[in-house]
């Protein structure tokens, strides 16, 4: 199975701004830039714990037919 990769696209779909996501990967030490470059793997926002995390990757994976 793919890795899936976590967007900003896949973070507007469930309303999250990107100000509010930069703060979020600051408080969890997460690269914001290289976020919005690559994106990031669903598992690495998962490890977070954050109800914020499991809202986004569910969507995602919802928006792919996973």
């Amino acid at each position: 199975m793919e890795k899936l990769i976590i967007t900003m696209q896949d973070m507007r779909r469930v309303g999250f701004c990107a100000s509010g996501v930069e703060t979020f990967f600051k408080r969890e030490n997460l690269d914001f830039n290289d976020f919005l470059q690559n994106g990031i793997e669903a598992q690495t926002l998962l490890n977070t714990g954050s109800v914020f995390a499991r809202k986004c990757v569910a969507e995602a994976e919802k928006a792919r037919g996973e």
